[in-house]
C-alpha cells in the first residue's frame, strides 16, 4: 500500500495532460469505434490489424473508457496507472512465490514500478497495450509457479493459465516470450526438471512460434515494414548488437531516455557489430570457463540476466518494424531488473550488520535516484509540445522527432518554430518530401495573413507544391503566383526548391 501510494504521488501530476499528437488521436480521439461497448465495435476490433497492429485488447479496453467518461484525457490515464498499480501488486507477489523475501520482494517491485523506463508505458495513452500485457501476463505466471496437488486443481489452472497467456497476446504480441522467461526461471530458480516444464509450457511456446513466425510475414506481406533497414548481414547483425547496447544503457543509464531515438548510422553499425562480435566471445568462453560456477542452481543472477536477454528478443531489430528502439519496450526485461535487484537485497541481508546496512543504503540511493528521474521525465509527457520539445533536445539527429515537433508547432500556430524544425529535419534527410512539404506549409501559414486565405485554401497550396515539387518549371510558375500574391517567405522556399533542381541539393542551404 506504501509503495503503490508512492507511486500515485510520483505520476499525478501527469493526470493534467492532454491526448498527444502521437497515436492518441487516431487511436481515440478520431475513432468512432472506442466511444462505447457493442458487439459491432467488439467485432470491428478482433475483425483484422488495426493501427498497424494486431491488438484488440486495446482497443476493447478504449470502449470502456470512451463509454464512462468521454473525451476526458485524465480518465484514460487513471486506467493506465490503475493497471500499472495492479500489475506491480501481482509482482510482488510472484516475487514471493519465488521464495524472496518481504524486503528483498518489495525492493525489487519498487525498482520495477520507479523507473523511468516504465514512463512511456504508464501515462501514454496510446501505451495501454503495455500495462494490459503487464498485468495478464503476471496473472499466468502466478498460475504457472503455484504448487496443487488435486489433479482437477492442476487442470483448471492450466486453464486459466493458458487463458490469460492469450489475453496477454492478444494486448501486445510481444508476450510471446513468456515461455522462455518461464522456462528459464523455472530451470534456473525453480529447478524443476526440464521435461516436466516442456510439457507444462508446450501448449503457449507453439502458439508463441506460430506468432514469431506468422507476424513478420503479415508485416512484410501488408508493406507494414516501414522503416529502411540496413542492407547485408553485417549492418543488419550490427543493428541487432546496438539495440541489445541501447537497452543495456538505458536500464543502466536512465537519464538517456527519449520518446523516440535517432536510427544508428551505417559507420555505427560496422562499429557495433565488430565489438558485438567480439563480446560474444568473450562471454562465451567466459561462460566456458565458469561453467561450474555459473551454471549451478538455484543461480538468481545468471536467471536474470537470461531473462532480460530473453525478453529483448523481439524487440532487437531482427525483423526492424516502426521505431528501431523504444523505452516502452523494456517492460518484460525490467522481470529480470525486478529479480535481480531482489536477489542483491536479499544476497546481502545475510552479510555482516556493517556490509549489509551499507549495502542496502546504495541499494535505497539508487531506488531514490530513480524515482527522482522518473518525477522529472513525467512532465515532458503532458502535451505534445513538450513530448516531441524533449524528443528533439535528447535526440536531435532524430528525424520523426524534428518532423513530430515542427507538426505539433504548426497545429498550435507556431509557424516560425515550426518551419525551424522542419528545417531541422531536412538537413537530417535532404532528400524527404515529407521535410520539404513541412518547411513550405509552416512558410505559406506565415504568410496567410498577407494573402487572406483560409486553412483549406492553403491546404490545398501545398498539395499543388508538393505535386510540382520535382517540376521546374511548375514550380517557376507557382513562385511567381506566390510573389504576387505578395508570399513572399513562401515564395522563397520555391525558389529554393528550383535552384536544388537545377544545381543539386547544397545542405548548408536547408
Amino acid at each position: 500500500m506504501l509503495l503503490c501510494g508512492i507511486v500515485l504521488g510520483i505520476y499525478l501530476p501527469d493526470l493534467a495532460g492532454e491526448f498527444l499528437n502521437w497515436d492518441d488521436n487516431r487511436f481515440v480521439q478520431e475513432n468512432p469505434y472506442v466511444t462505447a461497448v457493442s458487439l459491432s465495435n467488439i467485432k470491428w476490433a478482433f475483425s483484422g490489424f488495426r493501427f498497424e497492429s494486431y491488438q484488440p485488447l486495446q482497443v476493447v479496453s478504449y470502449m470502456f473508457d470512451g463509454m464512462l467518461w468521454p473525451g476526458n484525457p485524465w480518465a484514460y490515464k487513471v486506467h493506465n496507472l490503475v493497471l500499472f498499480l495492479i500489475g506491480g501488486i501481482l509482482l510482488y507477489g510472484l516475487l514471493r512465490r519465488l521464495a524472496i523475501d518481504s524486503q528483498a520482494a518489495a525492493f525489487g517491485t519498487a525498482l520495477f514500478m520507479l523507473m523511468p523506463s516504465k514512463v512511456e508505458a504508464v501515462v501514454w495513452i496510446s501505451a495501454r497495450k503495455e500495462v494490459l500485457c503487464l498485468v495478464f501476463a503476471l496473472l499466468s505466471w502466478h498460475l504457472h509457479v503455484s504448487v496443487i496437488k488435486s489433479s482437477r486443481l492442476i487442470s483448471m489452472s492450466l486453464i486459466f493459465e493458458y487463458l490469460f497467456f492469450a489475453l496477454a497476446l492478444l494486448s501486445k504480441s510481444s508476450a510471446l516470450v513468456l515461455p522462455l522467461i518461464q522456462f528459464l526461471l523455472d530451470y534456473l530458480v525453480l529447478k524443476r526438471p526440464i521435461k516436466r516444464t516442456c510439457l507444462h509450457i508446450s501448449v503457449p511456446l507453439a502458439l508463441s512460434i506460430g506468432i514469431g513466425v506468422l507476424l513478420p510475414w503479415l508485416w512484410q506481406s501488408n508493406a507494414m515494414v516501414k522503416i529502411d533497414t540496413p542492407q547485408g548481414p553485417i549492418m543488419r547483425a550490427g543493428l541487432v548488437f546496438w539495440s541489445i547496447a541501447h537497452y543495456i544503457q538505458t536500464v543502466g543509464w536512465p537519464v538517456a531516455l527519449s520518446p523516440v531515438y535517432a536510427a544508428p548510422t551505417e559507420t555505427e553499425l560496422a562499429y557495433f557489430f565488430v565489438g558485438g562480435c567480439v563480446g560474444s566471445v568473450v562471454v562465451i568462453v567466459g561462460l566456458f570457463f565458469l561453467r561450474r560456477v555459473v551454471f549451478q542452481r538455484p543461480n538468481l543472477l545468471l536467471a536474470a540476466v537470461s531473462m532480460f536477454l530473453g525478453g529483448l528478443i523481439p524487440f532487437i531489430n531482427i525483423v526492424p518494424m516502426y521505431f528501431l528502439v523504444a523505452d516502452r519496450y523494456l517492460l518484460f526485461p525490467s522481470f529480470a531488473v525486478s529479480l535481480g535487484a531482489a536477489w542483491l537485497w536479499q544476497m546481502f541481508s545475510q552479510k555482516k550488520e556493517r556490509v549489509k546496512i551499507s549495502a542496502y543504503i546504495v541499494l535505497l540511493v539508487l531506488l531514490c535516484l530513480s524515482s527522482i528521474y522518473t518525477m522529472i521525465y513525467i512532465p515532458a509527457w503532458k502535451t505534445s509540445e513538450s513530448l516531441f520539445q524533449t524528443a528533439t533536445e535528447h535526440q536531435p539527429k532524430s528525424f520523426w522527432a524534428a518532423m513530430k515537433y515542427g507538426e505539433t508547432l504548426r497545429g498550435v500556430g507556431k509557424f516560425a518554430a515550426s518551419e525551424e524544425s522542419y528545417r531541422n529535419a531536412r538537413r537530417i534527410r535532404p532528400l524527404s518530401p515529407s521535410a520539404l512539404g513541412g518547411v513550405f506549409w509552416a512558410t505559406l501559414e506565415q504568410d496567410r495573413k498577407t494573402m487572406d486565405i483560409d486553412a483549406k485554401q492553403c491546404e490545398k497550396i501545398v498539395a499543388v507544391f508538393m505535386a510540382y515539387a520535382s517540376n521546374y518549371e511548375e514550380l517557376r510558375i507557382l513562385e511567381k503566383k506566390l510573389n504576387f500574391a505578395r508570399a513572399f517567405h513562401s515564395a522563397e522556399v520555391v525558389k529554393n526548391r528550383m535552384h536544388e533542381l537545377r544545381f543539386g541539393i547544397d545542405e548548408s542551404r536547408l
